[in-house]
């Protein structure tokens, strides 16, 4: 029965004496599992760490399922600037109405 590991940490020293990684890409994570002599220690991440463990894994890495695409959502500066053109773009609209 393959073991689940909860942090991530511990998992990366983990999988630093595996001969496999294996990533199963779902919606809102993904689950990655590192085959070791002994066991298979699995472990869920979001996406960003996922990333980071990889770029640090010098083994064989086999990934399933097709990478879903990740919307970034807009900071909150561009949030704002956004809300403020469509706020100047309404009363614009709304000024126009009244002069016809």
């Amino acid at each position: 029965m393959p073991k689940e590991v909860f942090d991530i940490k511990e998992f990366t020293k983990i999988a630093s004496g595996a001969s496999e990684i294996r990533v199963v890409w779902k919606d809102d994570f993904a689950k990655v599992k590192a085959r070791t002599n002994k066991m298979l220690y699995t472990c869920k991440m979001p996406f960003d760490a996922v990333e980071k463990f990889l770029s640090n894994f010098k083994g064989t890495v086999r990934e399933f399922n097709q990478r879903p695409k990740i919307e970034e959502k807009p900071k909150r500066s561009q949030r704002r600037k956004a809300k403020q053109v469509e706020e100047g773009l309404e009363a614009s609209s709304s000024a126009q109405e009244v002069t016809k």
